[in-house]
């Protein structure tokens, strides 16, 4: 009886882990991939800043 009841019981804790363990990984996932779209914009506004310089720069040796 008391076999049983342990191995219910570590049944249901190995259950909750992995679906623990799930849970966390798709936060995780959703988390980083916020993470690479702001660099991306970061990035891409960085690249509109220094093309209008250039844009600025020609037109003033102009």
């Amino acid at each position: 009886m008391s076999i049983s009841k342990i191995a219910r019981f570590s049944f249901l804790l190995v259950v909750i882990f992995v679906i623990l363990a799930i849970f966390l990984n798709f936060s995780l996932i959703r988390r980083v991939r916020t993470f690479n779209d702001k660099n991306r914009d970061i990035e891409s506004h960085m690249v509109q800043t220094q093309s209008d310089m250039d844009k600025l720069m020609i037109v003033m040796s102009v």
